[in-house]
């Protein structure tokens, strides 16, 4: 199932992935479906059947980024498309825990929580979680992405950096991708990511299950950074590999516990949690501190929703940032 928010400078770009898809030589037991928003801004939406070319529904404008439009598209598709597993792609501009799918017309943007909203909505109504959700979207290899998606997916798919305007080649991906399980699935996905490095800096999949041992970790290392001085985090965090403007969680954990020596057993947990949680990995030689997700290190009055994740609610970790910028 492919969800492209395109009412946006990316159309040309994701209308090129529908036609790839459609021209795809898939399998009998291969279903293909598509959510779309035409450009020019305020074009038509359509519900597609991309095997059979059938338009499902359409309608004078859809606004992608309101979350029903996502849950809808969901329910649609397990209902009438009865599968043993579910894949879905989630196709436009994402910006990790800022949220993703940018809609021009209706000047919309969907946060991380109502992406999440929407999922369990769909989840409710179907009884099924999906198998697979994959992120063909700038830095959503996230862990506050990872985090409050950690019970919508088995199996989780992002890029810690930005993503080429093409992604993957699905003329050559989805014909290879019969008879898989959802963990086979994700693997191919990294390896055949890696191979277009122009398009994945980086490419990582993620057990959601495992998650939250990742993110415990990573709370505890926030709660062991209280008693160091501020001026002392700042320069680990200036030391950490940085993607967009975000840090790579395991080399940060490092650097971390390199000025505060309370934080070492935590940082240690932080790896081997994310040794179970990172299944596939891959990146381009000048991302080489890449270890499979980010994580924000720097809240300030414009980035105030950063409260309302998941992952700060439950582990305070906007606290431990506001300790180590104050």
């Amino acid at each position: 199932m492919m969800y492209n928010a395109s009412d946006n400078n990316l159309y040309a770009y994701q209308v090129n992935d529908l036609k790839e898809a459609q021209a795809a030589q898939v399998g009998d037991s291969v279903q293909l479906l598509a959510t779309v928003d035409h450009h020019p801004v305020g074009g038509t939406g359509q519900r597609l059947d991309l095997k059979s070319g059938e338009v499902k529904a359409q309608w004078p404008d859809l606004n992608m980024s309101d979350p029903q439009n996502l849950a809808d598209f969901v329910e649609w598709g397990i209902k009438n498309y009865p599968a043993e597993n579910y894949w879905l792609v989630i196709s436009d501009h994402g910006d990790a825990w800022k949220g993703a799918l940018e809609d021009e017309h209706s000047q919309g943007w969907m946060s991380l929580p109502q992406i999440q909203g929407a999922l369990a909505q769909a989840r409710e109504k179907t009884g099924r979680k999906l198998d697979v959700l994959s992120f063909d979207c700038c830095y959503m290899g996230s862990l506050e992405a990872a985090h409050e998606l950690r019970n919508e997916a088995g199996y989780m798919v992002g890029s810690q950096e930005e993503v080429g305007y093409y992604g993957h080649d699905y003329t050559s991906l989805l014909p290879a991708i019969e008879g898989k399980n959802p963990r086979q699935l994700v693997d191919f996905l990294v390896e055949s990511g890696s191979k277009y490095p122009e398009e994945f800096r980086t490419i990582s999949a993620y057990d959601l299950s495992k998650v939250e041992g990742v993110t415990r970790a990573v709370g505890q290392l926030g709660a062991s950074l209280s008693q160091t001085p501020p001026a002392e985090l700042r320069a680990a965090v200036d030391r950490t590999a940085i993607f967009g403007e975000y840090h790579d969680v395991a080399d940060l954990a490092e650097n971390l516990a390199q000025v505060c020596p309370a934080a070492q057993p935590a940082a240690q947990a932080v790896k081997e949690a994310l040794s179970q949680a990172v299944v596939a990995e891959a990146h381009r030689p000048d991302c080489a501190r890449a270890h499979g997700l980010q994580i924000e290190t720097k809240v300030d009055s414009e980035k105030a929703g950063y409260a309302e994740t998941a992952f700060a609610r439950d582990f305070g970790w906007d606290r431990a940032i506001a300790h180590l910028r104050s």
